[in-house]
């Protein structure tokens, strides 16, 4: 995750060579999370070299401080990492269970109990 003060991006670098799936500049590969699939740019700096990023935010003028961003960063990532609440149910329901449940301190930090 990448705060700038124009943007705010979840950013994919490559961790090695042969992991790395480069679909060339300016175009879009789709990567699936368990919140589902988003589209990533592909990308390369001097500087920093390959990425591929998505865009969150831009402009960042809805938030009035950092600690704004930060927290809707972290709430972001969390989210993106996290099957949504449907799937969960339809889950354990067709594996004939009931939904899980969500505890006081899981709601607090977007964890199940």
């Amino acid at each position: 995750m990448v705060i700038t003060h124009w943007c705010m991006s979840v950013l994919l670098v490559p961790g090695s060579a042969e992991q790395w799936d480069r679909v060339g500049a300016n175009q879009r590969r789709f990567v699936k999370f368990p919140a589902g699939d988003f589209a990533f740019l592909d990308s390369s700096e001097v500087e920093l070299g390959d990425f591929q990023s998505c865009a969150l935010f831009s402009p960042m003028d809805k938030f009035s401080t950092q600690s704004e961003a930060l927290m809707t960063a972290r709430a972001s990532l969390i989210g993106l990492l996290s099957p949504p609440p449907t799937a969960q149910v339809e889950k354990a329901e067709a594996a004939g269970g009931q939904a899980p449940g969500l505890s006081r301190r899981g709601f607090l930090a977007f964890h199940k109990a």
